[in-house]
């Protein structure tokens, strides 16, 4: 059987277009973002830590990106929140930290966030913090990598991210937000 010259281009057209066509829908999103956290199982809730008196679950009441999200109730405190723990990354090819937050509530409210690389953690007096504002509704926050600068004015070292911590300062009343898909912007 002998096989043509348009057959042998046809052939080429197909495989090229299937390849093309495979790669753009095999998760070359992973190129463009690195997913740290979307809370679509309990199994994700074992990756963090938080402050008593507060409460958090996975929820389906509210999501941005997937099925469900991060119910975190707030009660009254100093200082209350919760940590990512130790999540050791490597941060130097995004551009921005970002994440979404609902909030239910008709009052704008202030989060706290606080980022530390292998140098500052577990010393939160040296770590990134930055105050954000969450108007009603949903917010998608964006927090540029390069603005990470410790209080001794040193850049956080993109290549060894450490851990993630939300908080509010001086909780007067219980209150209720939802987080979701927390990911690396390239």
């Amino acid at each position: 059987m002998k096989i043509s010259r348009s057959q042998i281009y046809k052939f080429l057209y197909i495989y090229v277009s299937f390849l093309l066509l495979f790669g753009a829908c095999s998760g070359n999103v992973s190129n463009q973002s690195d997913v740290l956290f979307d809370f679509e199982s309990d199994n994700e809730l074992d990756l963090f830590t938080w402050k008593c008196p507060s409460m958090f679950s996975i929820s389906d009441e509210w999501s941005k990106n997937g099925k469900s999200s991060l119910k975190f109730e707030f009660y009254p405190a100093r200082q209350i929140g919760f940590s990512s723990g130790k999540v050791k990354r490597n941060w130097s090819g995004s551009k921005n930290l970002v994440f979404t937050v609902y909030n239910p509530s008709a009052e704008t409210t202030e989060l706290h966030i606080r980022i530390s690389d292998n140098l500052t953690e577990g010393d939160p007096d040296r770590a990134y913090v930055t105050k954000l504002v969450v108007r009603p509704g949903e917010n998608t926050l964006r927090l540029p990598v390069g603005s990470y600068i410790d209080s001794s004015g040193r850049s956080l070292d993109l290549e060894n991210m450490m851990g993630i911590y939300v908080y509010k300062k001086e909780v007067v009343s219980r209150e209720v937000l939802f987080f979701d898909y927390f990911w690396m912007e390239r």
